[in-house]
């Protein structure tokens, strides 16, 4: 009787064995034609996108409408101020100090885009109450696209900073937006408003060597400080503006 009830128990555990290994190969040929699809849909949407260029800039707009005036703006109007000192004072090489400008108007597109980019992919639960207007949310493209071009974007973020000689502050600011963004950075206010801080003095570091390429003064890394520091002081403002919607600070 119990070798009859063994054998039994023994064939019920190949059965048992057999049945998890045919699951795991459906589930695992499953994963792989998902992945298969997933890369077909993200490789249809690029070439979209890539025969519709102002769909793309479009796009850009889209993400970082409201981020302009703390990122793009500040940068490029320190280069143009930059420029136009040089020029009164009759420096001879404008035509360096005219690219310097451009490349930092350039940087600061790369700069504003990676983080808005990141920061509403990690929130997209939390705007689709209080941001509908929002890319992702109005399904503007979708998040696969999305994270491909937070990963163009970043990267080429860092090359350029590698190449203008401000790597480091690049590096530090691409730390400091996936902790504020991804990592729970965000969810205690002195905590996000660190990470804001951090942003605005890589930021005005930046600027300041790119455009005087050489390093940068004690004076000038105090003078930042404090500037960074108002920052930190005063972002939280921003909540005013956005409204508080559905018991959610945005």
């Amino acid at each position: 009787m119990f070798s009859i009830k063994n054998s039994i128990i023994g064939t019920y555990s190949v059965f048992d064995d057999s049945n998890k290994k045919k699951s795991f190969e459906i589930s695992r040929w499953s994963g792989l034609l998902q992945f298969f699809v997933i890369l077909f849909t993200l490789a249809e949407e690029v070439w979209y996108f890539l025969r519709r260029p102002f769909l793309l800039f479009q796009l850009y707009h889209e993400f970082n409408k409201n981020d302009y005036k703390i990122t793009v703006f500040p940068m490029s109007f320190y280069g143009l101020t930059h420029v136009t000192v040089q020029r009164c004072l009759g420096v001879h090489n404008m035509h360096e100090t005219i690219q310097r400008a451009l490349s930092l108007a350039f940087m600061s597109l790369s700069f504003v885009l990676s983080f808005t980019i990141s920061n509403q992919i990690a929130g997209i639960e939390e705007d689709r109450k209080n941001k509908p207007w929002r890319p992702l949310i109005r399904k503007l493209c979708s998040i696969d696209f999305a994270y491909l071009l937070l990963i163009l974007s970043t990267a080429v973020y860092l090359i350029h900073g590698y190449v203008e000689d401000v790597f480091w502050y690049c590096v530090v600011w691409v730390i400091t937006f996936v902790f504020h963004n991804h990592l729970k950075g965000d969810q205690l206010w002195w905590c996000k408003n660190l990470c804001n801080l951090v942003g605005a003095f890589c930021m005005q570091s930046s600027c300041c060597k790119m455009m005087t390429g050489g390093p940068i003064d004690d004076f000038s890394t105090l003078f930042f400080a404090v500037t960074s520091l108002y920052f930190w002081a005063i972002i939280d403002m921003q909540d005013f503006r956005d409204g508080r919607r559905q018991d959610y600070w945005t």
